[in-house]
């Protein structure tokens, strides 16, 4: 890797969705090494040379990392992979966006492997690999608010504060033994949305942000009535990567302006402005 001024950049999930278009734009729009993250060999390979056919000019800033970011020894496997790929060079981010649910039915053990425990082993395998004033970006979704603000008074107030890592992930078994489909995924993003907060407080030199895509057409939605695509789930990834922030471990709507937690926020309407 020839150029030392290129920020390096791994997005999990990237080989279909959202991850695909953000692992284009990255590459192309964005000056960045892309490590494009496929749980399966097959479907990765494709990803990247679909990607590499596409644009050859940036044939050699892309790099195919195999990784199930439900399992441990996967994610610490990947971690080892790009450590040595890097050599003396660091990471600049952290796209935690896998993730499954809703029309991507699966047990809520497989559920929350993915959705909350994934992106918390990805950011401790990595952590050694970012520099100073790095990023990481969990892809969250405005199914969190949706589910939390139904929630009670004491649950809201649980998910919208900083906690150990111990008591967010006591909370999480605990409440995920009574929810339903919708109730499973609209937790795990709530509690992911927590994870960012908390983390944010671990590592204060990193900025971690949690956001909304918005409602895009991608496999996890398929029948629902999305149409938008996923270029355009990227806005919110893309600003909290390169943007100047004003908070750690915050959460953003899909129009990339601030969003509570406890309640949804329609994109165009003010930004929150809570603590």
């Amino acid at each position: 890797m020839e150029d030392s001024g290129l920020k390096r950049v791994v997005v999990t999930g990237g080989n279909t969705g959202i991850g695909f278009a953000l692992c284009k734009q990255l590459l192309t729009e964005d000056n960045c090494f892309v490590y494009l993250c496929s749980r399966n060999q097959e479907r990765g390979t494709a990803a990247v040379a679909e990607i590499q056919a596409a644009y050859p000019a940036h044939k050699e800033r892309i790099h195919l990392v195999l990784v199930d970011t439900s399992v441990p020894d996967s994610i610490v496997a990947a971690a080892e992979a790009v450590r040595e790929h890097l050599g003396t060079h660091k990471l600049y981010a952290i796209v935690n966006n896998a993730g499954v649910g809703l029309a991507t039915r699966t047990s809520k053990q497989a559920l929350l492997d993915t959705n909350f425990w994934g992106p918390k082993r990805m950011v401790d395998a990595f952590m050694p690999m970012l520099q100073d004033a790095g990023r990481v970006v969990h892809v969250g979704s405005g199914a969190g608010p949706m589910w939390l603000k139904k929630q009670s008074e004491d649950e809201i107030k649980f998910l919208s504060t900083e906690h150990t890592w111990e008591e967010l992930e006591q909370f999480v078994i605990k409440r995920m033994a009574t929810t339903d489909d919708f109730g499973d995924y609209g937790l795990s993003k709530s509690a992911l949305a927590c994870l960012g907060m908390t983390q944010a407080r671990v590592y204060p030199s990193i900025t971690f942000s949690t956001v909304s895509p918005g409602f895009i057409n991608t496999k996890l939605v398929a029948g629902f009535g999305a149409t938008k695509p996923p270029e355009e789930g990227t806005v919110s990834i893309r600003h909290c990567l390169f943007q100047p922030l004003p908070g750690n471990g915050w959460f953003w709507g899909s129009d990339a302006k601030r969003s509570p937690l406890h309640t949804t926020r329609d994109p165009g309407t003010p930004e929150y402005k809570g603590e």
